[in-house]
């Protein structure tokens, strides 16, 4: 299993040169997680294992769909890296995460997939609640120095997300939604 974008095209190369078949991940959305499950099942000695894996996956996110469905969108900002400050605009993984349970991305409209944010640009958008990721943010408290400008520090909604539950599509995504939506909802009944 390869991921064209996670990859270094060369390897992938040479693994098919060597009579490798490799079956190539384009997960980019939740459902496209369960289609990857169907996918990869075929190449199984027990196909109905990956087709039930697929089915489950389907069944919890439509359980957490009615749990926390909601009109209520909570704007968030959602780091990746620190130096820079790297975030997401809409349409890129892992946006569709947040979506999901109610999240409005204060960079949603960004030009770039990822773009690079300053935390000035952060204040003006005034987020409600700012997620990180865990392996990539070596401080987890460099918002704080903003608490007077920014909401989310006053009402202490900044949270550090489980970095491989979420930024990678994979059936492990179902526990960032989770996350996400606990803390999503955990904002708008504290608001």
């Amino acid at each position: 299993m390869a991921w064209p974008t996670g990859n270094p095209a060369r390897e992938l190369e040479k693994l098919e040169r060597l009579g490798f078949n490799l079956y190539y991940s384009k997960a980019k959305s939740l459902e496209g997680i369960a289609n990857n499950l169907e996918a990869l099942s075929q190449y199984a000695d027990d196909p109905s294992i990956g087709l039930n894996e697929a089915k489950q996956f389907r069944a919890k996110l439509a359980e957490l769909k009615q749990k926390y469905d909601t009109e209520d969108k909570v704007g968030y900002f959602y780091q990746l890296s620190e130096k820079p400050i790297i975030t997401l605009s809409d349409g890129n993984w892992p946006s569709e995460v947040f979506e999901f349970c109610g999240g409005e991305n204060i960079f949603a409209s960004s030009k770039a997939p990822y773009p690079q944010v300053s935390p000035e640009q952060v204040i003006v958008r005034q987020p409600e609640a700012i997620f990180t990721s865990e392996h990539a943010i070596a401080n987890g408290n460099m918002w704080q120095k903003w608490q007077q400008e920014l909401p989310a520090v006053q009402n202490k909604h900044v949270w550090a997300l489980t970095s491989d539950w979420l930024n990678r599509p994979t059936p492990r995504t179902l526990m960032a939604v989770t996350q996400v939506c606990e803390h999503l909802d955990w904002v708008r009944t504290h608001k």
